[in-house]
């Protein structure tokens, strides 16, 4: 027989260390990647009136104003909850003949909830014009 080198059939298996650390750095960038790229809610653009100057062309009869509060709104004069708004306003619009709708946040009143109403008005087919902030009505 020969006389070659021999095998060694005991010798343990070699283990080899597998590093963690690369993939966990591809894992962080696709996940940057895709949070990046990703849209969590829909944008819109909503067009906002400026009211006119006084006295140009409306009457106060003309003009519904609708204060709004954080929890509630002033429409004519009445305090009516922030959840039955729109039924008010549209209860103001049909008793009178209304052209515009002035809507007046105060100080308080979150923009998405300012948007929302302002969203909410123009769908009764009236000019709705956003006045500046106010403190009081």
């Amino acid at each position: 027989m020969g006389a070659g080198p021999r095998i060694a059939l005991d010798t343990p298996p070699r283990h080899t260390l597998i590093r963690l650390t690369p993939l966990i750095d591809v894992i962080f960038i696709l996940l940057i990647f895709f949070m990046l790229a990703s849209t969590l809610e829909s944008r819109q653009q909503v067009a906002v009136g400026i009211a006119p100057p006084a006295g140009a062309g409306t009457t106060a009869s003309d003009i519904l104003r609708v204060s709004l509060e954080p929890d509630a709104a002033i429409i004519e004069g009445r305090r009516v909850p922030a959840a039955g708004m729109m039924d008010a306003v549209e209860a103001a619009v049909n008793r009178r003949d209304v052209r515009g709708i002035h809507l007046q946040p105060r100080a308080g009143v979150s923009l998405q909830t300012t948007l929302e109403a302002l969203g909410e008005m123009q769908r009764l087919d009236i000019e709705v014009s956003l006045l500046k902030t106010g403190e009081d009505a």
